[in-house]
């Protein structure tokens, strides 16, 4: 579902932008208008396959009707009755820098209840996504507001926590559906398996992290560097050549093929070795 609609709105988003005309006000507002039209569409889909059954969605038995089982099932992996719970986050990059004259303590504070009040109160029995996913797409959506720094600084989320944690999300995101279903497979009965494969979780997605994450980027990132330093030695030494004798110059490359450190100033040339 996700990658599906990762690989769709940006390129969407793309063509959009360059077919727009006008200066990137207007782009931006034929954006905006763009992704609410899709937006209310897809979620009308989604309304319209979560409760496209019996008003009542379970049986005798407490079992979900099997007509709404499925029509549920679609509304819950269907990249269309889901693309408007991105688009809303879209929709905040594209026009929320217009909100004006809410305190971003309260937009925070909001976004916070309304997700936790959802983690807490939502279960088996809801029916979901439908109109219920609003509640934490809105907190959400309230949260990224709240923490623009147009509205102010938000503290709690500038500590080296939350940081942390932030760095590391994806992983965890990773690594802990997988676990949490392994640990309530073995131990169905316990309340507490899903809190040990959430936290089982944790130390996953920090090697995780360390070693394919932060370690391919610093790979790249110590690659991009070396090639750098490579070509501004070489432009030195091309620089030096247009300078000095030949006999010099091929002296000092082989002075710093052998590891002696060079070191130019005005006054001329001073060969150190190393740790001088």
């Amino acid at each position: 579902l996700e990658e599906q609609i990762y690989f769709v709105i940006p390129f969407v988003i793309f063509v959009l932008w360059k077919i727009a005309r006008g200066n990137p006000r207007t782009k931006r507002l034929v954006l905006g208008v763009s992704m609410t039209v899709v937006a209310v569409f897809s979620l009308l889909a989604s309304y319209s396959f979560t409760y496209a059954r019996p008003a009542w969605p379970f049986d005798d038995a407490g079992h979900l009707a099997r007509g709404l089982e499925a029509s549920m099932m679609i509304a819950f992996y269907s990249p269309f009755t889901r693309v408007w719970e991105f688009l809303a986050g879209g929709l905040v990059a594209v026009v929320g820098y217009r909100v004006r004259g809410v305190p971003g303590r309260l937009l925070l504070v909001a976004g916070a209840a309304a997700i936790g009040w959802a983690a807490i109160t939502f279960d088996s029995t809801t029916a979901f996504p439908g109109v219920l996913a609003g509640i934490p797409v809105l907190g959400t959506v309230s949260m990224l507001l709240g923490t623009d720094l147009r509205f102010g600084k938000i503290s709690i989320l500038e500590s080296r926590v939350a940081a942390w944690i932030g760095d590391r999300s994806y992983s965890i995101y990773l690594w802990h559906w997988p676990l949490i279903q392994f640990a309530k497979g073995t131990f169905p009965d316990e309340r507490w398996s899903s809190l040990a494969g959430l936290a089982f979780s944790i130390p996953l997605a920090m090697l995780a992290y360390r070693f394919v994450e932060a370690g391919k980027r610093l790979s790249t990132i110590e690659s991009e560097t070396q090639r750098q330093r490579q070509g501004q030695e070489a432009r030195i030494m091309a620089k030096i050549n247009s300078l000095v004798d030949p006999e010099i110059s091929e002296a000092l490359c082989e002075a710093s093929r052998a590891g002696v450190s060079i070191r130019l100033n005005v006054r001329g040339i001073c060969c150190l070795r190393p740790g001088v």
